[in-house]
């Protein structure tokens, strides 16, 4: 549907889809629909460029699904390359990539899935944007400058750091906490990609420590089994930095670790995670992970 907005397709596809990675918390509607897109783009010799698919595909999950999310997700499936940060401006779809410095640390991703899988349209995600858009209201509101626009139209992106620190201590707590959130995640999110630059994992890996803890306790999205691997992980040695995936509702908690560390982290979370949520121990993974490109079409693919 979101294609043919502005193609005409003649053939449809049969496809099989397969992976190595859990369900859950990994973009994995949006990998799974850039996919889908991509495959009938060539199955109908339809060009079309990586920033019309993120639109087409974000179109399926806001408008299909009923999402109220940004294009992120599918930005890091259709724009990453190896090696590489990508840092994007979700408001004006500017990106950039930030190349690996040949002093970074080796790294790999660990991937650990708690056992949880569900849509993300059925817990509190939509509910969370709809208090972010009410901080913003209530601040523009304090601001006072006679006009307030709709709540809908209403975009924190566009209300500056200066405005939320002269006028927080008017929020009521659950959106001050809301708004705290986002106003930190930004200044994070710079000083990640300069870290990053730097080579310097340990910055970059607190970081992400720092926006972990801030999705529990301001944007308060975890549940018990994600608080559970992030502290596991935290405690952790050769854990640089983890979050939460998935909004922090389901799925897995990511982490950068030091490869040396492997072994050890994996028997830290297999000793105490499903001790601790055994109605999980069966369904739980730890998986270790390299970076790669993003989306792109194989040929000649061989399946084993």
């Amino acid at each position: 549907m979101a294609i043919r907005q502005d193609y005409v397709l003649k053939k449809g596809i049969n496809a099989i889809v397969s992976g190595k990675l859990p369900i859950g918390g990994l973009s994995s509607s949006a990998a799974v629909t850039t996919a889908y897109l991509m495959a009938l783009c060539d199955a109908n010799d339809i060009d079309v460029s990586k920033l019309d698919l993120i639109q087409y595909s974000h179109w399926v999950e806001t408008q299909f699904i009923g999402l109220k999310n940004g294009i992120l997700d599918q930005s890091a499936n259709i724009l990453s390359m190896d090696n590489q940060l990508l840092v994007m401006d979700c408001l004006s779809n500017e990106h950039q990539l930030v190349s690996k410095g040949k002093a970074m640390p080796d790294f790999d991703v660990v991937v650990v899935y708690s056992g949880i899988s569900k849509q993300l349209i059925s817990t509190d995600f939509n509910n969370r944007t709809d208090e972010l858009r009410v901080a913003g209201w209530l601040l523009l509101d304090a601001k006072g400058e006679g006009y307030t626009p709709a709540l809908e139209d209403v975009k924190l992106r566009q209300i500056s750091s200066k405005i939320y620190d002269e006028f927080k201590d008017q929020l009521p707590e659950r959106f001050r906490k809301r708004a705290a959130h986002y106003y930190t995640e930004q200044a994070r999110v710079e000083k990640g990609a300069q870290a990053w630059a730097e080579c310097d994992l340990h910055t970059f890996g607190q970081l992400m420590f720092e926006s972990g803890e801030s999705s529990f306790y301001q944007y308060e999205s975890g549940i018990p089994e994600m608080k559970s691997i992030f502290y596991i992980l935290k405690d952790c040695p050769g854990v640089y930095g983890a979050r939460p995936s998935g909004a922090g509702y389901r799925g897995a908690v990511i982490g950068l670790i030091d490869p040396a560390y492997k072994e050890q982290i994996k028997a830290k979370i297999d000793e105490i995670y499903p001790a601790r949520h055994p109605e999980y121990k069966d369904s739980y993974a730890v998986n270790f992970c390299k970076t790669a490109d993003g989306a792109h079409l194989i040929n000649d693919l061989v399946v084993e």
